[in-house]
């Protein structure tokens, strides 16, 4: 498998993860600035050690709902703190989004309002950006993030099915899923693995 080969020859989970988006990118002919890949690469490297992602709720780790740091970021009198904030937020809502969909799903919670509070996140950045004067390059990159938010999802659908087929168990859940959905990024996984599907699934 490509993504095998991507992971023995890369020194770093980032080369790892600059290598895959850059890849599925270009595969799934998506047009993303390369200054955007650069950045979804290293969120998720970033996101790879917990303490980034989660933090202590009730006693016990968990992923801090998004309504709340859109909350917190609404209530920041700072600039810089709200900045932070609205970052952290559409951080979280990519690497969740592209990783951890069916756990958001099983919490009743639809991706696509993930999605869009992603993307609101980011625009909401590159403006504080254009506000303060910063440098001239960032609010083009977050606007690019925000336009190009459910692209880069995509991307990391990708990069989450093919760590994960590999197993005949992963396969079959993975034929179950497609049979339920119709599914064509499960389809195109399948049939990359190599089944042979001979019709479309019939969706009650």
């Amino acid at each position: 498998m490509k993504s095998e080969s991507a992971v023995e020859t890369a020194t770093t989970v980032y080369d790892f993860f600059q290598t895959e988006v850059s890849r599925l990118v270009t595969e799934l002919h998506k047009t993303v600035p390369a200054e955007a890949q650069v950045y979804v690469a290293n969120l998720c490297s970033r996101f790879m050690k917990s303490e980034q992602l989660f933090v202590e709720i009730d006693g016990k780790n968990d992923i801090e709902p998004l309504a709340l740091m859109l909350k917190r970021a609404l209530e920041c009198e700072d600039d810089t703190l709200r900045l932070k904030t609205l970052r952290h937020l559409g951080d979280t809502a990519l690497y969740t989004s592209g990783f951890l969909s069916e756990r958001i799903e099983r919490r009743g919670i639809e991706v696509d309002y993930v999605m869009e509070m992603g993307g609101m996140a980011y625009q909401g950045v590159s403006h504080i950006v254009a506000r303060s004067g910063a440098k001239r390059t960032m609010g083009p990159l977050y606007e690019s993030l925000a336009k190009h938010f459910r692209d880069f999802v995509q991307v990391l659908w990708e990069v989450a099915d093919r760590a994960r087929v590999g197993s005949a168990t992963s396969l079959l859940k993975l034929y179950e899923s497609w049979r339920t959905t119709g599914s064509e990024r499960f389809e195109r996984r399948l049939v990359q693995s190599g089944f042979v599907l001979s019709a479309k699934p019939t969706l009650c």
